[in-house]
């Protein structure tokens, strides 16, 4: 009877702890979708940045949903026309260059999040590089919230696959340090608390 006891208090703590995984994953999942998003004030554009937008909130909800890889091969092939479309390197504007930097960025991390987990790893570091350019000094004037939300994304993905370590996350709060008088308050404030729950079960 003990041990039949024993079992039944095992499996309820590990049902316990698997959903506070869950929750905590979520929790981020919103995070990046409120703060990596393509704000177009273009009206000639925004058509465009809105269908990007909607195509990576469709791959992050997948990406929460998905309890077994499936077959997302025709939705990628898609997406990496958008990405051929958009593959421009002469901008005539700051703001040309800021919305085509965050179409591929986006393109590049839906991609990530419709594949399975090794190239799911690669195609963040690309959208990471479409971003911002260069990994060690990352330039990011103006897009610093969409960044930190990729930064998160890429937290969210080592978690799931228990690769997550304690230099990931004090990479995400030197970022945040770093470029937060930038920042909407209450984004580096978000990003924060998430970070102080990966630290805690971690």
């Amino acid at each position: 009877m003990e041990k039949v006891f024993f079992k039944f208090l095992l499996i309820a703590f590990s049902a316990s702890l698997h959903a506070q995984d869950v929750k905590l994953l979520n929790h981020s999942i919103e995070f990046v979708g409120l703060t990596f998003v393509i704000r177009d004030s273009n009206p000639m554009e925004e058509p465009e940045s809105d269908s990007i937008n909607k195509i990576f909130q469709t791959a992050l909800k997948e990406y929460q949903n998905k309890e077994s890889d499936v077959s997302n091969t025709k939705k990628v092939l898609d997406i990496f026309n958008i990405l051929y479309n958009n593959g421009a390197s002469m901008y005539s504007d700051t703001e040309e260059e800021r919305r085509m930097k965050l179409r591929r960025a986006e393109c590049f991390a839906s991609i990530a999040l419709l594949s399975d987990i090794d190239k799911g790893f690669t195609f963040i570091q690309y959208a990471k590089f479409a971003l911002a350019e260069n990994l060690n000094t990352p330039n990011v004037e103006f897009i610093e919230e969409q960044y930190l939300g990729l930064l998160m994304l890429e937290v969210a993905f080592k978690y799931k696959d228990k690769q997550l370590n304690q230099n990931d996350l004090k990479t995400v709060r030197e970022f945040i340090k770093c470029y937060q008088t930038n920042m909407s308050t209450e984004i580096p404030n978000k990003a924060m608390r998430l970070l102080n729950d990966f630290e805690q079960k971690n």
